[in-house]
């Protein structure tokens, strides 16, 4: 034993007896029982600091659960909420990914709402729900982004495995158990157990998991809210279209037809990026899906640079910009054509979209 060792022990000592000269009369076998109780005690109040430490880690670490009550309609799962695992060989099953080899697998989600960083593999999400009995209401689980294009949700079953509910804008939009242009899945409750829920993720874009805990009554006013301002977006796109269509016939000046042209494929892209077009234009047909915001895209920057060079006159009085249009719109169709045969990586590309318009800005401004 060291002397500042010795120290400290006759220093505890004096503490305990609280008179150092009682301490030089005390037997020394009686010294020697209290050093062993003071050095046990320190020792087991070490190893008592280390085991709460460890649970305390454990429990900071853990998988946050979203507990169902009553008196919030509406939760959004983020952060610690939400954890996943990249597969990239896209094999793993239910089965394996529920077993206790994978849980430690999964990794701890750090963002507001995480994504598939690698288009190329498969994502798993797990999160975990505490269900509530006593609720009165009618439960969902919503996803927001409606441009996934598969999408697993397994619900673990009472008597044990899991229930799979399919899907995706690769599947027939009629066959969606609820007809809403986001995915929708039913979350009975049982007991007041706590369960965890997976989500199989694969899509050839950015898939936000936006992942929302509703009740149902609250989804039916917020569905409504929200298909009657589409209505409003829409309904005004309609009413400038006709608009226009009649100053073409009284007219008869083309770039009314241009801009008629520029609005539809306006919002027929804002309805492809929205799921309101599968909804309604095209639900038997979702294989068009991934092209659609793309195609309809390159057709409104296409009817933009037809109704400015129209309403400018170029063809006649300023041929060289002319020109520059038409080169314009011949290098963004070839941009097209590469990402749909050589490049598919190519046709999420969104901003070769400003060069159409700033061609027609600087042209603008020159006038």
């Amino acid at each position: 034993m060291s002397p500042d060792q010795q120290r400290n022990w006759i220093k505890l000592l004096v503490m305990r007896h609280n008179n150092s000269e009682r301490l030089l009369t005390y037997p020394r076998q009686f010294l020697i029982l209290d050093i062993l109780e003071i050095e046990t005690s320190m020792r087991f109040n070490k190893i008592f600091s280390l085991g709460v430490g460890i649970v305390f880690s454990l429990r900071v670490a853990a998988q946050k659960p979203v507990e169902v009550r009553d008196t919030i309609d509406q939760y959004i799962f983020s952060y610690s909420e939400l954890d996943f695992l990249e597969d990239a060989t896209g094999k793993l099953t239910i089965d394996q990914i529920s077993s206790l080899a994978y849980q430690a697998q999964f990794k701890k989600n750090t963002v507001q709402h995480p994504s598939n960083t690698n288009k190329n593999s498969t994502y798993w999400f797990r999160l975990k729900i505490k269900h509530n009995s006593h609720s009165k209401k009618t439960w969902l689980i919503e996803f927001f982004d409606q441009t996934i294009d598969h999408l697993e949700f397994y619900s673990p079953l009472p008597s044990g495995g899991f229930e799979t509910t399919l899907l995706g804008d690769d599947f027939e939009f009629n066959k969606r158990k609820v007809r809403h242009k986001n995915f929708i899945v039913d979350l009975p409750m049982q007991g007041d157990q706590e369960f965890t829920y997976y989500v199989k993720v694969k899509s050839q874009q950015k898939a936000d998991m936006i992942i929302v805990l509703r009740s149902q009554g609250w989804l039916f006013q917020y569905a409504l809210d929200e298909y009657f301002f589409f209505g409003i977006f829409y309904g005004m796109i309609l009413v400038f279209s006709f608009y226009n269509l009649l100053m073409f016939i009284a007219v008869q000046e083309r770039h009314y037809l241009y801009y008629i042209l520029y609005l539809v494929c306006v919002g027929l892209y804002q309805m492809s990026a929205d799921g309101i077009g599968f909804e309604y234009l095209w639900p038997q047909y979702p294989s068009f899906n991934y092209y659609a915001p793309g195609v309809f895209l390159y057709l409104a920057t296409s009817c933009a640079l037809a109704f400015s060079g129209s309403v400018l006159d170029l063809r006649k009085k300023y041929a060289a910009f002319f020109r520059f249009f038409v080169g314009v719109f011949l290098f963004r169709s070839l941009f097209l054509l590469l990402s749909l045969t050589v490049f598919p990586s190519w046709f999420g590309f969104r901003f070769i979209e400003i060069i159409p318009f700033l061609a027609i800005y600087f042209v603008s401004i020159y006038f």
